[in-house]
Order: structure tokens, then C-alpha cells, then sequence
């Protein structure tokens, strides 16, 4: 089996990136020890390859015509579906475990706004990501909100115990992580309307230009 490091070496990976210029890895401008394990890469990269569900979807609507035996259909639109990722991570090593409990931590958070009286960005909505795998003509920067996330703790398996480094505030965190687990997300596709009307054309769709852009 590849090292752990190993399966991170090609940009082909399954990955979901922040935004340029984006702090979601960081604390008030500083480092997250939680999340360190990620900033290498920007956000998160599937370890091992993932099961990926995507349907591309023509909506029409239909009107009867009297004494025929068919319906006639009129096209109203048309639209990807979300995009399901279902993964497996391990922990059989303190690097593995420490990468797991980043990622788990990274997506509580892009699922979170920006609330409450402390907070002096409340009421920012959770950040658009930028999903990426298998190559350019596959899935490219594709903007994303991440809609949905679940996984069970397996009590089938062995748990690994991981003490996440001192932080800003000294405190360490203990925590016990099992040695596999899966980790399902859904995706909802989130293009810039004012970029998608200024660029979207069939001719540069067909030729891959836009694929290459983030377009599925």
C-alpha cells in the first residue's frame, strides 16, 4: 500500500480547497494547530480514492395536445446534481490520525457561519470551496458549498489515541480516533452568477476551455 504521504503526491487526487485569500484554516490571523495538518495543502485531499456520484440533469416541462397518443416536451433548464463523495480515512499512525481529526474539525466548520456578539464577521455565511479530481477534464476548481456531512464511529474497529499540540491558548486536546472510518459529503455546485453569464458559452464548453475552468 502507498504511504500515507505518498497518496498525496499527485494533484490528481480528490481534494476540497479554500478560496484565495481565505482564513478558514487560520485563527484570528494565526496558525490552527487542529487544522495544521491541512494548510500544506490548502484543505483537505481523500486519501485513498472515493466513491463520486454526479448526474447531469435536462429539465423539461410537457403540454398536451388533444387526440395524441405522446406528450410534447418544452425545455425549461438544465443543472448538475450535487455531488456525493464518500471516502475512507485511516489512522494507523499519529500523522494519520492527527490528518483525520483536522479533517473531521475543517468540515464542522465549513458547515458553520459566522455568528454571535463576539464575532466580528457574524453573519458570513460558510465559505465556497473549490473541489477538485482526476484531472482537468473531470472535476477542475469546481465552486462548492458543502450542503451535507455524516460518518459513524464503527465500534468494530480499533481506536488510535491523539493528543493535538498546544495551541495559542496551551490547551492540548485528547482525543481517540478509530483506525477506519468513512466519511460521506455532499456537495452543491456554486458558481459566481456574474462570472458564469460574462464567460458561459456552448463553444468554449465543447471544446473542454470551461470543464477546465470549473464547469461540469
Amino acid at each position: 500500500m502507498p504511504s500515507f504521504r505518498d497518496e498525496f503526491a499527485t494533484e490528481s487526487r480528490a481534494r476540497l480547497l479554500v478560496s484565495p485569500g481565505s482564513d478558514i484554516l487560520k485563527v484570528d490571523g494565526n496558525d490552527n494547530v487542529i487544522l495544521e495538518p491541512l494548510t500544506k495543502f490548502g484543505g483537505m485531499i481523500w486519501p485513498y480514492s472515493p466513491n463520486i456520484t454526479i448526474s447531469h440533469n435536462a429539465m423539461y416541462g410537457e403540454y398536451d395536445l388533444a387526440h395524441t397518443n405522446y406528450p410534447n416536451h418544452y425545455f425549461q433548464k438544465s443543472q448538475p446534481s450535487e455531488i456525493q463523495i464518500d471516502g475512507q480515512f485511516t489512522a494507523q499512525t499519529q500523522a494519520e490520525a492527527g490528518y483525520l481529526i483536522a479533517v473531521l474539525h475543517f468540515l464542522r466548520i465549513v458547515t458553520k457561519m459566522n455568528f454571535g456578539l463576539k464575532d466580528t464577521k457574524r453573519g458570513t455565511p460558510p465559505p465556497l470551496l473549490r473541489f477538485s479530481a482526476y484531472g482537468d477534464l473531470m472535476f477542475n476548481k469546481v465552486p462548492v458549498l458543502v450542503k451535507n456531512v455524516a460518518y459513524s464511529l464503527p465500534n468494530d474497529v480499533d481506536y488510535v489515541d491523539y493528543v493535538t499540540p498546544p495551541s495559542f491558548d496551551a490547551f492540548e486536546n485528547h482525543n481517540r480516533i478509530p483506525a477506519m472510518m468513512t466519511i460521506s459529503c455532499t456537495l452543491g455546485i456554486q458558481p459566481q452568477p456574474n462570472i458564469m453569464r460574462a464567460e458561459w458559452n456552448m463553444n468554449d464548453f465543447k471544446s473542454g476551455k470551461l470543464v477546465n475552468k470549473g464547469y461540469i
